[in-house]
Formats: C-alpha cells, sequence, structure tokens
C-alpha cells in the first residue's frame, strides 16, 4: 500500500494538479477558446488523474526489458558464458563470528520500525478514505436514483409536453430518446440516469418557449454524453480524495459543459431567439441540481457568466486554436513529466527502504574486535607460494580446473577467475545494472523468462516468497553471516527450511514484483550489510579477460 501511494498515486496526483494549474495560470488565453474547446480541455484534465502517465520511462532511461546493449555499455556487461563453478567450503572458511541473521527488508513484518511505520500508516489511510469515498459516492447515486424513479410518472402521448417532445427528438434525429417523465421532486427539467435516462419535468405548467428551450437543451446533454462524463469526473475526487484541486476541476467541467451545450443550442439562434432562451435560463434560475444529474436550472452566481457566453459568442482563429493546442501539449509534458520525476524519486525511495536491511546483533569471541569493514573478513590472503592444483576428477567436476588455496589451517577451492561462488544465472544473455552506491545493492542478469536461478553456494532457504517490491525471491544463509538474495523470480523451487547445494535449481527467471524487465536481481550479505556481488561472482564484460571472464584483478 505504500508503493501504491507514493509511485503511483502522489506522483498522478502532482502531475494532474500541475497540469491544472498551469492551465488556469493561462486561463487568459484559453477563455478566448469556445466553450466545447475548453470542455475537452478540463475532461483531459480529469484523464491526466486517472491515468498512470508517470508510470512511463523518462527520455533517455535505460529499460530492463530492452534486449538491445549499447556498443559502449557497462564494463561488466556483455555475451554471457557459463562460469567455472565456484568451491563448497566458503563458509567454512570465514572467520568463526556468530551471527544473529536481520530479518530480510523484503519481509513486510520486518519493516514495522519507526521509519517504515508512518509510511505504512498513510498508505493504509489513503486506501480507506478511497473505498469510503467510492462507497459515499455509490451509495448517492442509487439514493438519487431511486428517489426519482418512484416519483416519476409517464407523460401521456396526447399530453402537450410529449407532442412538442417528439418533434424535437425528430428534428434532432434522435432515434432512441429519454423517457420523458413528471417528477413532483424537480423544480427544472434534468436529465438523469446513464444506463436508463430519463428527462424529468416538474408538475406546474411551462410556457411553450420555455419547455421547448428546456427539453432541447436536456436532449442537446443526451445527445453529447455529457452526463456520463460529469460522472466521470467525480472518480478523481474519490482516488485522489485529499487533493482539492479534484473539487475545483469537477466544478469548473460542469459550468462549462453548461455553457457548452448552450452554444451548440444557440449556434444558428439570431438575436431575437438568443434573447428568449436568456429568459427561459432566467426564468429557471435557482438551486443548482445534484451534481450527479444535468439541470437547466443555474444558480444566480453563474447565471451571469452562463448569459455572456450566450449573448456574447466567441469566434476563435484556427491560429489562435493551433497555439492553444500546442501551449495546452507543452504543459501536458510538464506536468507529466513532474509526475515521472517525483515517482522515480519514490522509486528509489522505496529500493532503499526494501534494500537495507536491519542492522545485526553480532557477538564476538572475548578478545576479538568486528571488522571495521565487513568485507575485509572476506579478502582471502596471498598464498605463501603458487597455489597447488588439485585434479578436476578429484574434486567431482567435469573438467574443469579448480584451485585450492591454504587457509590457516583449512583450505578453499576457488575457481580460475578468483571467485568465490557459483554465478546464480549462468544461461543469462548479459548483465543490464551493477550494483552502484545511489541506491541498486545488487547485480541484474537478465535473460529469457523461465531460465534457471542456481544456489550461489551450499546453504539453508531462509525465506522463499513474495514480496511487493523483490516480487518471488529466495533468501539463502550460507552461515558465518553470509547470504544471498534473490528476486524479481516467476517461480520459486524450494520452501523456507530445505538446505540446497551450490548449482542446485532455486527458482527461474522472471519479472515479478517491482521489475521493470525479466532478470534475477541478486544481492550478496555479509553481516546485513549488502556488498557488490562482483567481489564474490565472476561477471562477464564486453572486454573479457582469460577465458571470456572478469577476473578479479579486472573489477579492481
Amino acid at each position: 500500500m505504500t508503493e501504491l501511494l507514493l509511485r503511483l498515486v502522489l506522483p498522478v496526483s502532482l502531475a494532474g494538479t500541475l497540469f491544472y494549474g498551469l492551465t488556469w495560470l493561462c486561463r487568459p488565453l484559453f477563455a478566448r477558446l469556445r466553450a466545447g474547446q475548453r470542455r475537452a480541455m478540463l475532461l483531459v484534465a480529469g484523464l491526466v488523474f486517472l491515468l498512470p502517465l508517470t508510470l512511463l520511462p523518462l527520455p533517455g532511461a535505460a529499460g530492463m526489458a530492452s534486449g538491445a546493449l549499447p556498443a559502449e555499455g557497462l564494463r561488466a556487461t556483455g555475451p554471457v558464458a557459463p562460469v567455472v563453478q565456484a568451491g563448497h567450503a566458503l563458509a567454512e572458511v570465514l572467520a568463526p563470528v556468530a551471527v544473529n541473521a536481520p530479518a530480510l527488508a523484503g519481509d513486510a513484518a520486518s519493516q514495522a520500525g519507526p521509519a517504515a511505520s508512518p509510511a505504512q500508516a498513510a498508505g493504509v489511510v489513503y486506501l480507506a478514505g478511497a473505498a469510503l469515498s467510492l462507497l459515499v459516492m455509490a451509495a448517492r447515486y442509487a439514493r438519487l436514483m431511486a428517489g426519482l424513479k418512484g416519483s416519476a410518472r409517464p407523460v401521456l402521448p396526447a399530453d402537450r409536453s410529449a407532442i412538442v417532445y417528439r418533434e424535437l427528438c425528430a428534428e434532432m434525429g434522435l432515434r432512441r430518446a429519454p423517457v420523458l417523465c413528471l417528477s413532483d421532486r424537480v423544480s427544472a427539467p434534468v436529465l438523469a440516469g446513464v444506463f436508463r435516462p430519463r428527462i424529468l419535468l416538474p408538475e406546474a405548467s411551462m410556457r411553450d418557449g420555455d419547455l421547448t428551450f428546456a427539453l432541447r437543451h436536456e436532449l442537446t446533454h443526451f445527445r453529447r454524453g455529457d452526463l456520463p462524463f460529469k460522472l466521470l469526473m467525480l472518480l478523481p475526487c474519490a482516488v485522489h480524495w485529499f487533493n482539492p484541486v479534484c473539487v475545483l476541476l469537477r466544478r469548473e467541467f460542469d459550468q462549462t459543459c453548461e455553457e457548452s451545450c448552450d452554444e451548440s443550442l444557440a449556434r444558428d439562434f439570431d438575436p431575437e431567439n438568443r434573447r428568449a432562451y436568456a429568459e427561459s435560463l432566467l426564468a429557471f434560475a435557482g438551486p443548482a441540481p445534484n451534481v450527479m444529474v444535468s439541470g437547466f436550472a443555474t444558480p444566480a452566481k453563474k447565471l451571469k457568466k452562463r448569459l455572456g457566453a450566450l449573448m456574447r459568442p466567441v469566434r476563435p482563429s484556427k491560429r489562435l486554436c493551433a497555439a492553444c493546442l500546442l501551449l495546452l501539449c507543452g504543459l501536458l509534458a510538464a506536468g507529466t513529466l513532474a509526475g515521472c520525476a517525483l515517482s522515480s524519486g519514490a522509486a528509489s525511495y522505496t529500493e532503499q527502504q526494501v534494500s537495507a536491511p536491519a542492522p545485526s546483533e553480532i557477538s564476538m569471541p572475548p578478545g576479538d574486535s568486528a571488522p571495521t569493514d565487513p568485507a575485509d573478513s572476506l579478502s582471502l590472503p596471498e598464498p605463501a607460494g603458487e597455489p597447488e592444483h588439485t585434479p578436476a576428477g578429484d574434486n567431482g567436476d567435469d573438467g574443469d580446473a579448480v584451485y585450492v588455496v591454504e587457509w590457516g589451517d583449512k583450505l578453499i577451492e576457488m575457481d580460475e577467475n578468483g571467485a568465490l561462488m557459483q554465478n546464480p544465472v549462468p544461461e543469462a544473455t548479459h548483465v543490464a545494472r551493477l550494483y552502484s552506491d545511489d541506491g541498486h545493492r545488487g547485480i541484474d542478469f537478465n535473460g529469457p523468462e523461465g531460465i534457471g536461478v542456481l544456489a550461489a553456494e551450499n546453504g539453508t532457504v531462509i525465506e522463499a516468497g513474495w514480496h511487493f517490491s523483490y516480487g518471488n525471491y529466495v533468501r539463502l544463509d550460507h552461515g558465518a553471516g553470509l547470504e544471498t538474495l534473490y528476486a524479481h523470480c516467476e517461480t520459486l523451487t524450494v520452501e523456507a527450511g530445505e538446505t540446497v547445494l551450490t548449482g542446485q535449481q532455486i527458482a527461474t527467471v522472471g519479472s515479478t514484483g517491482n521489475s521493470t524487465g525479466i532478470h534475477c536481481h541478486f544481492e550478496v550479505l555479509v553481516d546485513g550489510e549488502q556488498q557488490d556481488p562482483a567481489g564474490y561472482v565472476a561477471v562477464l564484460c564486453p572486454y573479457p579477460g582469460e577465458n571470456g571472464k572478469m577476473t578479479r584483478d579486472m573489477r579492481g
């Protein structure tokens, strides 16, 4: 829920607010457009609040889903070949440190710390507010329709209003028109209902001119589909219930719909008919109808603007329309880019929150001190002499060279490139992203969906499940504070508590969770601190070293 709020709702709300605010600042120019053109502009502003345009990639952003690589890319990207299997004795080589393994930040239950609690609470509050707003709107609409339906009675075919109504429908070319009814719950003609529309007339008799203008006005609303659009503009008010700009946008859209309907209706009127239509509007001046219906009545405060637009119609030039269209596209792009920037910042924030595990409690033996850098505890000493080459057959491999290096009174196996662990995705096509200090604390191995994800070293499955950001993930404990994490998997083939061997398949490559392409996100943690995995597995590059692999010296 927190990710939904930070990565989707807030950026979309910012984009819509900025777009509507910029159009409001340019109001002197847009006021010279027709009411129908301004109605379309406001409808676009409402759609900005509903469409997740902020999830579009920013220009220049590298997409993981793309399989094409730049000619001059990262040093550690390029075609991948299977690497030589690393040794199995890594856990025995590490210093004997008793570590209480930290809970993975990907576990939602472990994120209940002081920093994560406000964000989680904000997500719950937002979701509850949005659900409540939608329920209230649905209940109000159902209650309104039930009340109008209960009070409505059909107009007799021989009634004067029914005769005028049939003539207008034939004149406007409407084959399926709303049902005409009388109701004692309305004081002015209204159009209500989306699926079964009805035009409701008040019980009191009306003059012929007022009846004709009112019926023509509501039929114009019906033909233009204004009522569904008005209901659509209520959705941003529910989704972004915390943003008052959505309410202002909805009110302006309702007013512009009425002005646009007047404009369309009076387009061919002469000055005398315009004055007669204005008198009909004055005759029905009163409280505004419910926002979920379209009514002929208008409050006195808004009636002045409506009459002014009716008596002084605007006729914008083609150049003005083209300039406004270009300006509108620029404002839309500005709002979307601002939302994208906020979404990218939120993604970086959530990734850091998820990637940073809680500090672990380390108990050292008496007289020993904890290393200042966890990576130092894994630095292999220089061997006293040439490393002894053990024949492949003695190690149970199929002919790959394995070296044995003395480590105190123990031995550790290493491959010819100095890698300590098995490459987790030996069938990967390329490496899309390396470890960096700006929030990406792992290596992304790209490859076809469904290829195997292998255990980098012997260990025990601590967790195997789902996380909103990691997707399907597996976390292995290799002992002495060393852990590895495999995220965004398509399927998992192990369960928590199982013991796995080096090179055993534990999952398949996929694109689950907060992922932008098919890849395996691989992390290495030592005493709860994330390390650069390039120091532990052989990562390949477009400028390969011996045997097409990046050696420890090449990694720097």
